[in-house]
């Protein structure tokens, strides 16, 4: 991966050059209370968010914050990121992007979760038996319009 990607733009994983680090992918599936002391370690305010229903909380953090989202095992779900809260994705998903064009869509949740891969087709079609937290489906109708909540799977 080049400096140049939009990959490397995303995590900007190169902090000798002065750029501060603002993803970090190895930290994914680790123990939350042990990422947390180590983020902490490194003078980061860091948040956790339980799997909830997608409330927001009273103080939704700053740009310079990273939340940690959990798999309620006490696991970290997905990629850690600087940036104020947003909603668990398992609960609800992305509701907000039902009516949206399929290309729309995947570009604003490819956006949000670094690393996702985002998988349509028509609405209701077969999906892959095995769940995959870096996978989200798109149901879209016969224009191209996102038809169902998109969500992890």
């Amino acid at each position: 991966m080049t400096s140049n990607s939009s990959e490397a733009m995303k995590y900007k994983d190169f902090n000798e050059t002065g750029t501060i680090k603002n993803a970090w992918p190895e930290y994914e599936t680790r123990n939350v209370d042990e990422v947390r002391q180590e983020l902490e370690g490194q003078g980061i305010r860091v948040f956790v968010q339980e799997p909830s229903n997608g409330s927001p909380p009273f103080f939704p953090g700053e740009e310079e914050d990273v939340w940690l989202y959990t798999d309620g095992n006490n696991q970290v779900l997905g990629i850690p990121v600087r940036g104020t809260w947003h909603p668990n994705r398992i609960q609800p998903g992305w509701p907000e992007l039902v009516g949206t064009g399929f290309e729309k869509a995947a570009e604003i949740i490819t956006a949000e979760q670094i690393g996702i891969t985002v998988v349509y087709g028509p609405e209701g079609f077969p999906r892959t038996k095995d769940f995959n937290l870096r996978r989200v489906f798109l149901d879209v109708d016969s224009v191209g319009i996102v038809a169902l909540i998109p969500k992890l799977g």
